[in-house]
């Protein structure tokens, strides 16, 4: 679905309702995301004071690269965002820069699911890797450990002089 800026006015937004369709995109440069699927976005383009934005919610089911073995697996993102659609970099307005007058829809809901997704992918019940020469690795539980103890714990027991 293409949108026309110069379509959405105060009085008139633009209402979507779209399952779209990511099959044949190329998800190369998109890691840890090997695919989408089941893509469902609703909602609307309109104006505001800051300029145009877009109400969305979306639904999809995301294939992932679990970071820690590489096994592709499956999770669902239910979601909603209300983003800023500035034309050029040098607004003064956050959001996601579409030049010119037309926006792809396709391309706006791909951004917003990108922003969803975790950096290190894990799925469920995943292993550690195994430690080896010149690396150790620690679990979440090591992690919460060390953070108990302070970097001054090594000081209670020097005896300062005067």
């Amino acid at each position: 679905m293409k949108i026309h800026r110069n379509l959405v006015t105060p009085a008139k937004p633009i209402a979507f309702d779209e399952d779209i369709d990511f099959s044949m995109r190329d998800y190369g440069p998109a890691y840890p995301l090997l695919g989408l699927k089941e893509v469902h976005a609703s909602g609307e383009f309109y104006l505001s004071d800051e300029g145009l934005r877009c109400a969305a919610k979306v639904h999809c089911v995301a294939t992932l690269s679990d970071a820690r073995t590489c096994e592709p697996f499956e999770e669902c993102f239910d979601f909603e965002d209300d983003c800023g659609l500035p034309t050029s970099p040098e607004e003064d307005a956050e959001g996601y820069l579409f030049e010119g007058n037309v926006i792809e829809l396709d391309e706006l809901i791909y951004c917003l699911i990108h922003t969803q997704l975790p950096m290190c992918p894990r799925k469920g019940g995943s292993p550690l890797p195994r430690s080896g020469e010149g690396y150790t690795v620690y679990s979440e539980d090591d992690l919460m450990e060390e953070e108990k103890s302070s970097p001054f714990d090594a000081l209670k027991d020097y005896k300062f002089e005067d």
